[in-house]
């Protein structure tokens, strides 16, 4: 899971990167997690490759003079670790092994590389083949996951695995191996100067590998912290404009509730008969009273569903046609009055089940269907329709209303958001619908998809997960609204 730390109001904050406990560096749990699984399936492919090189070595097949002991030793050594990092690895990225966190898994599974790396180092002739750059790539992964303190420690480790097998042959406890037939790995052995400065060597090049890639990090990570810093200002920001939209409207709820009353009291004669124009004059409040309520609503609605997360609601699984149905013949009675006509496609399946939270459900669909009444023109047609397929069940309103400008398509999900042409069309919208219809796909992990052309009409597709794909809680780049011109 995707670590999340409390926020203003109770809400919780999606952080990119996760304290950890006074550390300089600060561990991306989630890119560490994923990165586990690649490094376990690159390690496969060297061990492929060398199951196929000590092969070739047996048969003498191989253009070098390599020991097929040797490599095949380094090989079965990474086969097996392999193994018992395949076995656990996943068990460390979903967390149920509290004691080996992510970050000690790596430090693990790079100290067994650096020890096969030694080992085949020394197979391949010590100094004559480029082998100890491989030993860079994990420092560089150590010191963009782990503390200065922990990579530091692990490229002195790196080091002296690198340059083991050259001191060993150098002090006579292993013999000296060269797979070019040269004698450069002899000579290197018999000079004790050279063999110093080639170790020095490889301590200063990894250490210095290790500071750039450090400073490279920790200036990537200051802005890092920068950008959360200000990204935490404007949710703070942003919620407490909420809150404050949320809280007026609630304090206008009551009020208008009571003129809405002294009104309905005057139109319906208890407070004696109006004058006709009085009577219109009560009328117009009336509506107006109407209007303002429904918007009232609306915000404190679109507020709630902001404010949720997905286990704050009740999904079950439901036939989406039939609840379709129901929201249908509740928007074909606000159709009849202007002449739209709301049609099921002929396409349209019996069963399509998806996993809901119903209420937010009902909601979603009644504002698509009222926002393609409201936009088509008198006399007009709505159709809709559910299909499924292995991409997941879709549902479909079709309107050929007025249109959207395609300047305004990928706004029409904003708060208040309302093209010129829809505002001529329809004085009294509220712009809200849409935003509902976002934030109730947002927590369904829905998807949907927007075309419009202007004066010819919209579809609008609103696309659910099969119940057996829906991942309640693990937020995917699909459930965030999108728009198509």
């Amino acid at each position: 899971m995707t670590p999340r730390t409390p926020g203003p109001a109770g809400h919780s904050v999606f952080r990119w990167w996760t304290p950890n406990d006074g550390d300089e560096i600060r561990l991306r749990r989630r890119e560490l997690q994923d990165r586990i699984w690649w490094s376990v399936m690159v390690r496969w492919g060297f061990v492929v490759l060398g199951a196929v090189g000590t092969a070739l070595a047996a048969l003498d097949l191989l253009p070098v003079d390599v020991s097929a002991p040797l490599l095949g030793g380094a090989t079965v050594g990474l086969a097996v670790t392999n193994l018992v990092y395949s076995l656990i690895g996943g068990r460390v990225r979903d967390g149920s092994i509290p004691r080996l966190t992510p970050r000690r898994f790596l430090l693990v599974e790079v100290s067994t590389d650096f020890a096969v790396l030694s080992v085949l180092t020394y197979a391949l002739g010590t100094i004559e083949t480029p082998t100890v750059a491989l030993y860079l790539a994990n420092i560089v992964l150590l010191t963009l996951h782990c503390t200065w303190k922990q990579s530091f420690v692990m490229t002195l480790v790196a080091a002296v695995f690198a340059s083991a097998p050259v001191v060993l042959t150098g002090t006579g406890v292993l013999p000296v191996q060269s797979v070019l037939d040269s004698d450069l790995p002899q000579r290197l052995a018999d000079n004790a100067t050279l063999m110093t400065g080639y170790v020095l060597g490889v301590f200063i090049i990894f250490v210095t590998c290790w500071y750039v890639v450090a400073q490279l990090a920790a200036g990537l990570q200051t802005r890092e912290r920068r950008l959360q810093e200000d990204y935490d200002r404007v949710v703070k920001v942003g919620e407490q404009k909420s809150r404050a939209t949320l809280r007026a409207t609630h304090e206008l709820k009551a009020p208008l509730a009571a003129i809405k009353s002294y009104v309905y009291t005057m139109r319906d004669g208890y407070t004696g008969e109006l004058a006709p124009g009085t009577r219109k004059v009560i009328l117009r409040i009336g509506e107006r009273c109407d209007l303002l309520a429904h918007r009232i609503s609306q915000i404190i609605h679109l507020a709630n569903l902001k404010s949720l997360e997905q286990s704050q609601l009740n999904f079950e699984r439901i036939e989406l046609p039939a609840v379709f149905a129901e929201e249908v013949e509740e928007a074909a009675i606000q159709g009849r009055a202007r002449g739209v006509e709301i049609a099921w496609s002929a396409r349209s399946v019996p069963s399509a089940p998806i996993m809901a939270s119903v209420p937010e459900l009902r909601a979603m669909l009644s504002n698509l269907l009222v926002n393609a009444v409201d936009y088509s023109r008198e006399g007009g047609q709505v159709t809709v329709e559910v299909t499924a397929d292995a991409g997941g069940v879709h549902c479909a309103v079709v309107d050929h209303g007025i249109g959207i400008p395609p300047e305004n398509v990928g706004r029409i999900f904003e708060d208040h958001f309302r093209s010129d042409n829809a505002v001529r069309h329809r004085p009294n919208g509220s712009g809200l619908g849409m935003a509902i219809v976002a934030e109730v796909v947002r927590l369904h992990e829905a998807q949907i998809s927007v075309t419009s052309k202007l004066e010819e009409g919209t579809t609008m597709i609103v696309t659910f997960p099969h119940p057996d794909a829906f991942r309640r809680g693990e937020w995917r780049d699909a459930a965030t609204p999108k728009e198509r011109q």
